[in-house]
């Protein structure tokens, strides 16, 4: 037994490399788990728990094998609880999933944390996509005045996050902004008020899933939608009216 301890440090250490790897893995284009500090710290809780749980484990099975199999079980646990969800295929983008009672109590409550860590995770994606959506000074009672800020902002995220090298193509980006583009027509802008409103509103929720994209994907600067005070009355841009370029 005194024989595994000078293991157990080693095994920790690596442990906590592959879960932090396994981690950032787990949540690319599908969140920012160290994009605050309340995200960074239940990300590292996230961590840690699983480091020592396999670490813990690693020691038993040491305890009754040779030593390099429970050094083994050490490396390779982390990555198996984060794949795929720890229960399945992950969770769409942008919502929550939580996980069943038994799950949390098998893998020491790691399920639980990882819940919790969405959990901010997507409070994080909404204040920041509320921070932009605030850059724009949209006005119910001027909704015309909205639609043309929401263009210009829906133009200018699309040619940022269209054909992002690096990026994985994204069927809900393309669907956001070709909703954006339905409520923006030319043959519809005569229409009264009252659907003017519902048109900014439908617009505005296609540029928030716009902005979650760009959040998933890692634009997380504040300068993504264009300052409608600085820049004057928008134009849209040429030869984006036709909306999306087809795949």
């Amino acid at each position: 037994m005194a024989d595994i301890w000078p293991q157990v440090p080693v095994t920790l250490a690596i442990a906590l490399v592959v879960s932090g790897g396994s981690l950032l893995g787990r949540y690319r284009h599908r969140g920012q788990p160290f994009g605050t500090p309340a995200a960074r710290k239940r990300a590292v809780a996230v961590i840690v728990a699983t480091a020592a749980a396999a670490t813990a484990l690693a020691y038993l099975v040491t305890s009754s094998s040779p030593e390099f199999i429970g050094l083994s079980v050490g490396v390779l646990i982390p990555p198996l609880l984060y794949v795929p969800r720890l229960r399945g295929e992950a969770a769409p983008e942008g919502r929550l999933a939580y996980s069943p009672l038994w799950l949390e109590i098998t893998t020491v409550g790691i399920a639980h944390l990882l819940d919790r860590l969405q959990v901010q995770m997507v409070a994080d994606r909404d204040d920041w996509c509320n921070r932009q959506l605030g850059r724009l000074q949209l006005d119910r009672k001027a909704p015309r005045q909205s639609l043309i800020r929401l263009e210009a902002a829906g133009d200018s995220l699309w040619r940022r996050l269209d054909g992002d090298p690096g990026r994985p193509h994204s069927e809900r980006l393309q669907t956001a902004y070709e909703a954006l583009r339905d409520e923006l027509r030319d043959g519809e802008t005569r229409s009264g008020n009252p659907e003017l409103r519902k048109r900014a509103i439908r617009a505005e929720k296609a540029l928030t899933d716009m902005l979650q994209v760009a959040y998933y994907w890692g634009h997380t600067d504040d300068g993504i939608v264009p300052n409608p005070a600085a820049r004057g009355t928008p134009t849209p841009a040429a030869g984006m009216a036709a909306g999306p370029r087809s795949r």
